[in-house]
């Protein structure tokens, strides 16, 4: 899971104990449009340390993660993180403009990985 202070990340724990594992629940608050979103993550696959897919819901947005690493040619780490995320109810409306926010997080989340493992 992301750790607090990653970008559009407020803040981040862990619900359940122990290593993570299919069922393990995460409780993050994200920025996104000036507003503090609450969401609970869902370990709804792990394949550790290759893959893992946690799952959010609330009342507007359902998220599916897949995060996938592998072993690069010439050394180091292939890394795939791919999200899909669907507007929910009458929010469904706003899927257009909150679809470009989204792009927007996500390249600064990208970007802020890459200056991370590039430090």
């Amino acid at each position: 899971m992301p750790p607090s202070g990653a970008p559009g990340v407020a803040s981040g724990e862990g619900m359940t104990s122990g290593a993570p594992g299919n069922g393990s629940t995460y409780r993050l608050v994200v920025r996104f449009l000036g507003l503090s979103v609450p969401l609970q993550y869902c370990i709804e696959e792990i394949d550790s340390p290759k893959r893992v897919v946690p799952q959010a819901e609330n009342f507007m947005v359902r998220s599916t993660d897949v995060i996938e690493a592998s072993p690069a040619s010439g050394g180091g780490s292939t890394l795939i993180y791919q999200a899909t995320l669907s507007m929910k109810g009458p929010s469904a409306v706003l899927a257009p403009p909150v679809g470009v926010a989204f792009r927007r997080i996500g390249d600064r989340a990208a970007a802020g990985l890459r200056a991370a493992l590039a430090a």
